[in-house]
């Protein structure tokens, strides 16, 4: 059986570009149980938010690419 990979062996590969421009803000509304679940994974990962969350959109963005081909 084929073992699934975690989210950390997922993200460990993916650089981060780096940002010559001012950043912008995103908001988004959570509740109290998903933002200590963000925080949580962040953490457990040895990333900040910002960094899951890019690290994560590539790689969503990397999988949508692919299943374009």
């Amino acid at each position: 059986m084929k073992k699934k990979p975690t989210l950390e062996s997922l993200v460990a590969g993916i650089p981060l570009a780096s940002v010559t421009a001012k950043p912008k803000r995103i908001n988004v509304n959570v509740t109290p149980q998903e933002h200590a679940e963000i925080h949580e994974t962040a953490r457990a990962l040895g990333l900040s938010v910002t960094d899951l969350i890019l690290r994560t959109l590539a790689l969503v963005s990397a999988r949508l690419r692919q299943e374009k081909r």
